[in-house]
């Protein structure tokens, strides 16, 4: 059986023996669509050396993250609330988590907080957030996914978004992550060969 089969199986051994009350399967979740969507699963080492596996939309408004040792075998589950409706991505370095969430603008409101990045520690308490508002975003997120890396302390986000007059668009900006303030951003209506 292929390791992809072995993790999903475990999970779902662990999950039926010690959590029945969530759902978190991705089987499947490579096979995508015409257009792109917002990964919903991630999985990175523990800080005790097991597997941490961050999974969106498993439980309604937080983020289901679950503890395997290395044997697959589950250890704990940890609910954390999303802090805008719509999640984006999620990133570890060093000693934080970080999670991109976002909120759609309806009514095309510039005052409207559209995109948040979360920082965490390593036992899930926020460490501070760095937001863009209006930004011409209509729908956060909306066909196509998001990414962040980072380079020294500057977390680099691109994702994407529905602009007010409907087309849809890259959103590229980045976060000084010491003092989770936004030093750049790539939002408004252009045509550039370079990000």
């Amino acid at each position: 059986r292929s390791p992809k089969r072995f993790f999903q199986h475990k999970i779902s051994k662990c999950r039926t023996e010690h959590r029945t009350d969530q759902s978190g399967s991705n089987l499947e979740n490579q096979d995508y669509s015409t257009f792109g969507s917002c990964i919903d699963s991630y999985e990175c080492t523990s800080p005790d050396g097991g597997i941490m596996r961050v999974q969106f939309g498993a439980v309604d408004g937080k983020t289901l993250v679950e503890y395997y040792d290395t044997d697959y075998n589950i250890q704990k589950t940890v609910t954390v609330p999303l802090a805008l409706p719509k999640y984006g991505a999620f990133y570890e370095s060093g000693n934080h988590y970080y999670i991109l969430t976002g909120q759609d603008n309806p009514d095309n409101n510039d005052a409207v907080e559209v995109y948040r990045v979360t920082k965490y520690s390593k036992d899930w308490k926020v460490q501070g957030s760095a937001s863009l508002y209006g930004e011409n975003t209509k729908k956060a997120f909306d066909f196509g996914s998001a990414r962040m890396t980072m380079n020294g302390n500057i977390l680099y986000v691109r994702t994407c978004h529905v602009m007010y007059g409907g087309h849809q668009a890259n959103v590229t900006f980045s976060v000084n992550t010491d003092n989770m303030t936004v030093v750049d951003k790539k939002t408004d209506i252009s045509n550039v060969d370079t990000g």
